[in-house]
């Protein structure tokens, strides 16, 4: 896939990772060759760094080609890999608590996270925001 949108760097998490959506609504009508407008990637991106894991985070929307990348967005290809999906219903503000039962899952799982790979949270604009919105999130795994 290849995921065109905002790019937050490294180490600038928690803070800015609401503002950086708010930020994408403004530029996803300059995103040529969408798949799907409806359908909202955000994706976090492990790198090793002085034996610590620090992650890129992006979100952004599916395209098909890249002809002309708007100034300010970034263009992330992502590859297929073994993962370990996650569907979790509930409200929108509870996607941080669901990373905490993907992390328990992890210890008693025959697979481990790779971490330094992507970590895909797909958001369909398309659902109402109640109690019984789904969220997919992807997380790439090993044995």
């Amino acid at each position: 896939m290849k995921i065109v949108g905002l790019e937050l760097p490294k180490g600038e998490m928690t803070s800015y990772i609401l503002q950086l959506w708010v930020k994408l609504n403004s530029k996803i009508a300059s995103i040529q060759n969408q798949v799907n407008p409806h359908v909202l990637y955000g994706i976090f991106k492990g790198e090793k760094i002085k034996d610590k894991i620090e992650y890129t985070y992006l979100v952004g929307v599916e395209v098909k080609d890249v002809e002309d990348l708007p100034e300010g967005l970034s263009l992330w290809e992502i590859y297929p890999a073994e993962c370990a999906v996650f569907s979790p219903h509930g409200h929108i503000g509870k996607v941080v608590q669901t990373y905490e039962k993907i992390r328990e899952w992890f210890k008693t799982s025959e697979y481990e996270p790779n971490d330094e790979d992507y970590i895909l949270e797909v958001y369909n604009t398309q659902q109402d925001l109640n109690e019984h919105y789904v969220v997919e999130i992807w997380k790439e795994v090993k044995k």
